[in-house]
């Protein structure tokens, strides 16, 4: 049975524009790193011909580009500088043909660089456009909210605390909570929620001793790892059955967060999913939980 629906949720749909804005920042350090390599290549082919102008131009762009995506990451930021790195590109391509036509020195050292540059962008452009709308109309108090949650689920010790398991490769922690799992990797590039029952999916051989968890996220597939001690918690986990409390108790407030009506604007609903998030993290995580230590 396949789960991937649930990457669909309000509260998915917010982590995962929050993981696509640190995804983001990771391809502005890149451009950053790219146009400031130009950058001196230019200046130093300089002194040949002032064509080269146009490398040094180029690479401004790129590093200009790069910090804009830093600051305010976007899908316009990481199209824009895919756009120069091809124009880079084909200024790399005609340069070298010319040299080789003038029987000058040449390298194809750039033009492999640069056109594995271009390649990385177009699969990440490619990667962020099913969350294009998430990233550009999240509010930023949301962000920092579900970054906050996310930090508090990476400061939980798995040692110490029943409901926070972490991989083997320290790459992820994992929040227990009533119904569900929150799922957060050490480089925010990947958080997630998932329901007990998908979970269980994703064990691929629940009679093991050291469990392995694989999950289709709309970012990329990834997989974790347990030990043995951290698996035997999440078989506990799964094997426990949530409490379900009768509707009539739901106070108003947890009932207004819960229920976002389906016309709401898409900044309102991925508000309503960190909010959701929180409120399952407060009921969920018990005295030892994320949401309850100061």
């Amino acid at each position: 049975m396949g789960f991937e629906f649930i990457f669909k949720t309000d509260e998915n749909r917010a982590l995962t524009a929050i993981c696509a804005r640190e995804y983001i920042r990771r391809i502005g350090v890149g451009s950053i790193a790219l146009g400031m390599l130009n950058l001196a290549t230019g200046a130093w082919a300089l002194q040949h011909t002032g064509a080269n102008m146009i490398l040094i131009a180029l690479g401004a762009l790129l590093v200009a580009t790069g910090g804009h995506a830093l600051l305010r990451p976007s899908i316009r930021a990481v199209g824009l500088a895919t756009a120069i790195t091809f124009g880079l590109l084909l200024w790399q391509v005609l340069a070298l043909a010319l040299n080789i036509f003038l029987k000058d020195f040449f390298s194809p050292a750039p033009v492999i660089l640069t056109a594995m540059a271009l390649s990385v962008l177009l699969l990440c452009l490619l990667k962020l456009q099913p969350a294009r709308r998430e990233i550009e109309e999240m509010r930023p108090r949301d962000v920092e909210a579900g970054k906050r949650l996310c930090r508090e689920v990476l400061r939980g010790n798995s040692k110490e605390e029943s409901t926070i398991i972490r991989s083997m490769d320290g790459r992820c922690k994992t929040s227990l909570m009533a119904d569900r799992a929150l799922f957060v990797q050490r480089d925010m590039m990947r958080a997630f929620v998932q329901p007990k029952q998908a979970v269980r999916e994703a064990i691929r051989r629940p009679e093991s001793s050291k469990l392995v968890l694989r999950f289709a996220h709309p970012l990329g597939k990834v997989t974790y790892r347990f030990n043995r001690a951290n698996s035997q918690k999440l078989k506990v986990w799964l094997a426990v059955n949530p409490p379900r409390l009768p509707a009539r108790k739901k106070s108003r407030e947890s009932t207004t967060v819960m229920a976002l009506p389906s016309a709401a604007p898409l900044a309102q609903t991925l508000s309503g999913g960190i909010a959701r998030l929180n409120a399952l993290a407060m009921v969920g995580g018990g005295s030892s939980g994320p949401a309850h230590r100061g």
